[in-house]
């Protein structure tokens, strides 16, 4: 056997070492080595040259997306981009208003964008809305005439709010059909609407019986008249109305919205008048949600049904989530509520440089924390990849693959994996631990012991996987979940249940299996059973003429700290 010097041992030792921390490094955020030499070496993008407008479809002027669009236009501003915000009817329109070349920018709801450019389903605008698009960039370049909308970045995750009058409660969401004339489902071919409208699916209803009973966008009626600049407010205004005569009230509406978690508003009531008109607001309520008036009404949220949940989450579209019980302020709560979640998307058309998309993309992420403390919401997705799996995977702009695209981490894991087993085997070689070789008999135990404690751990974060990992990014991985079963056992889970039964089964198994086996196979019957059967391996070993693992490694461990010195070779097996 070739000798090495301790020098060139310890050189190649550290050579290992440092590929381990790059490795893990790499893997921390989420980067391979070639994505990390082409963000080093390639040039940052530049703002653009000309102050041409750059139109962002968003929506009503009360809602979120207006807020956002208001935001990532005034940063813009700050960056040396020139956007201007349109304000529409929700997310169809917007994608309308992209296709007709109206406008280049547009938020929407993931499940819309997915029924027009995967499932071809038209786009048309809302016919409240086609008075009011000619201000949506109103002289459109001949050139823009008819884009592609295509994929940006994921923002956020909005979630359904169904929104009932005080003291009015339902067994069901199929039940609202018996009121049908008094439930709002949202504006007119609005993301909100269209979501309203799969959950009463969900919920035992046929297309059909849908269109026919909330028929308030088949033609006018009394609650058109909601289609306006500020349709939330208004619903808001009838949902807190009091019942009396002919004026027009609501029981209850749906409203697929962000969640405010970051900077809310002060607390106190606005209390609609009797006429259900929308009050005036005050100079430091000018900008006040309307979702803070409901819940100050006494308007409570009702919780989704987990059947309703399971079915909408089938589809990869949507996500089992739940209303946090701090949201909106806090104390206006009493519990967390199960719901739908559907992540909102930034899209453009597809003829925008990639430069511009890539000095976008930058310019919200390094702004990130000033868009949430403007809009209330926390850009939780905006580092969410595109799995190559899912229908979008083919409708991501240029100038977005980079940001979209999840990076190949097998090289790395491969790197990060081996350089650490080399390393310890270079370490076992170099320095063996005395323990290793005085006592086989105990340490072929401690492995045994720890193998079979590492493949229940394995086995249960595998079916928590499974269970969760789809709408739970505590589960979403093995490792993740491996994680999250850590925490519990330190007692650190407040944030981290589950959120299906199948979940909190699993998590209930591993913890009273795993504190059960670990302490059967310590006791002290087992422990001697262990270890007879630890012996027996050793001598069937030496018995077949074989030295052990760990005797082979000391010899040449010995051989390597001694190279002036002749050894005796290793009998041949």
């Amino acid at each position: 056997m070739k000798k090495m010097s301790r020098p060139a041992t310890m050189i190649v030792m550290g050579i290992l070492l440092l590929l381990f921390v790059s490795s893990v490094l790499l893997l921390a955020r989420n980067q391979n080595i070639f994505s990390t030499l082409a963000s080093v070496f390639h040039k940052r993008p530049a703002a653009p040259k000309d102050s041409t407008p750059v139109w962002l479809a968003t929506g009503s002027p009360d809602g979120t997306y207006y807020r956002l669009g208001k935001q990532i236009a005034a940063v813009g501003q700050t960056q040396g981009l020139n956007i201007q915000v349109c304000a529409t009817r929700g997310s169809y329109d917007n994608i309308r208003l992209l296709q007709e070349g109206r406008v280049s920018l547009a938020l929407a709801q993931i499940d819309a964008l997915d029924a027009v450019v995967v499932h071809h389903q038209s786009a048309e605008i809302s016919s409240g809305f086609k008075d009011d698009a000619e201000a949506c960039n109103p002289h459109p370049e001949p050139e823009r005439s008819a884009e592609k909308p295509v994929l940006v970045t994921y923002l956020y995750n909005e979630m359904v709010h169904v929104i009932l009058r005080p003291h009015f409660y339902v067994n069901s969401l199929a039940d609202l059909k018996r009121d049908a004339e008094h439930v709002w489902l949202g504006p007119c071919r609005s993301g909100s609407r269209e979501t309203a409208r799969r959950l009463l699916q969900a919920s035992g209803l046929v297309e059909s019986d849908i269109d026919q009973r909330f028929s308030d966008c088949n033609g006018p009626n009394g609650q058109n008249s909601m289609n306006q600049t500020n349709p939330w407010t208004v619903a808001s205004d009838r949902l807190l109305a009091p019942i009396k005569g002919n004026r027009p009230y609501l029981n209850a509406f749906f409203w697929t919205r962000a969640v405010q978690t970051i900077d809310q508003p002060p607390q106190g009531s606005l209390k609609p008048d009797k006429d259900a008109k929308s009050n005036p607001p005050g100079i430091a309520d000018k900008d006040r949600d309307p979702i803070y008036c409901l819940l100050d009404g006494e308007a409570h949220i009702a919780a989704l049904p987990p059947e309703v949940i399971d079915r909408l989450a089938m589809d990869n579209l949507y996500v089992e989530t739940a209303i946090p019980l701090d949201a909106y302020g806090g104390k206006r709560l009493k519990q967390g509520l199960p719901t739908v979640g559907v992540p909102t998307v930034l899209t453009a058309a597809e003829s925008l440089k990639a430069e511009e998309i890539r000095y976008l993309i930058n310019m919200i992420k390094n702004n990130k924390s000033i868009i949430e403390q403007g809009t209330g919401v926390e850009l939780d997705l905006l580092e969410r990849k595109v799995a190559e799996h899912e229908h979008l995977a083919g409708f991501v702009h240029a100038g977005a693959q980079s940001h979209l695209k999840g990076p190949d981490l097998r090289f790395v894991w491969l790197t990060a994996i081996g350089s650490l087993a080399f390393f310890l085997l270079f370490l076992l070689i170099y320095r063996p631990p005395r323990w290793l070789t005085a006592n086989p008999s105990a340490v072929s135990y401690t492995i045994l012991l720890f193998v079979i404690l590492l493949l229940l751990w394995c086995g249960f974060a595998f079916k928590l996987t499974q269970a969760e990992g789809r709408f739970n990014p505590n589960f979403e991985t093995t490792a993740t979940s491996m994680r999250t079963m850590l925490f519990y056992v330190v007692g650190s889970f407040r944030d981290r249940k589950p959120m299906t039964r199948q979940g909190e089964n699993l998590i209930a198994w591993a913890l009273f299996v795993i504190p059960l086996v670990f302490g059967w196979l310590t006791s002290d019957i087992i422990k001697e059973g262990v270890r007879k059967l630890s012996r027996w391996l050793a001598g069937a070993i030496n018995r077949a003429g074989a030295q052990s693992a760990a005797g082979w490694l000391f010899s040449i461990a010995r051989a390597l700290k001694r190279p002036g010195r002749k050894h005796a070779s290793v009998p041949d097996p």
